[in-house]
C-alpha cells in the first residue's frame, strides 16, 4: 500500500464515488477498485459495503498514539 492509494481512499470518501475518483484522476474505475482492494488486503479488512460511508473520517485529525 502506498500513499496515493491512501489518497484515493480519501478522494473517495469524500465523493461518494468511484467514477468521480477514476474522472479526477483520469484513470478507469478499475484501477480506483484495485487500490481499495490493495488496501483491503494490507489491512486485512473490509471498506466498503452495503452501509453508508462513515461520516467520522477525518484525516486532518492525527492519530492518538
Amino acid at each position: 500500500m502506498d500513499t496515493d492509494d491512501l489518497l484515493c481512499l480519501r478522494d473517495v470518501i469524500a465523493s461518494g464515488s468511484l467514477t468521480a475518483v477514476a474522472r479526477k484522476r483520469g484513470v478507469a474505475v478499475s484501477t480506483i477498485a484495485r487500490r481499495l482492494d490493495a488496501i483491503e488486503a494490507t489491512l486485512k479488512l473490509t471498506l466498503a459495503g452495503s452501509a453508508p460511508a462513515p461520516s467520522v473520517v477525518n484525516f486532518k485529525t492525527p492519530c492518538a498514539d
